[in-house]
């Protein structure tokens, strides 16, 4: 889990390159100058990162990630699933 959270802090952190401050679980994503297309962009990393999906979708009417732990929470919940067989 702690290798989940650093790279995820990383990632935000590399998009949230004006903000000084320490970034940790509890930081808002807004907070760090974030928008949805930031978010986008972090879920997209994170993806590639864990080779993993996911959910994600920026048409909701509010904000799916609000702080740095929703993100976690996700990844953690998208690296628990079991993977899905491939098919011939």
């Amino acid at each position: 889990m702690a290798d989940i959270e650093q790279t995820v802090i990383d990632i935000i952190r590399a998009k949230a390159e004006d903000h000084d401050g320490t970034i940790d679980r509890r930081s808002v994503l807004v907070e760090l100058g974030l928008d949805s297309l930031d978010a986008i962009e972090i879920v997209f990393e994170i993806e590639t990162a864990f080779s993993i999906d996911v959910p994600y979708s920026h048409n909701d009417a509010g904000p799916e990630f609000e702080t740095v732990a929703d993100v976690i929470d996700a990844v953690s919940t998208a690296m628990a699933k079991p993977s899905r067989a491939v098919r011939d």
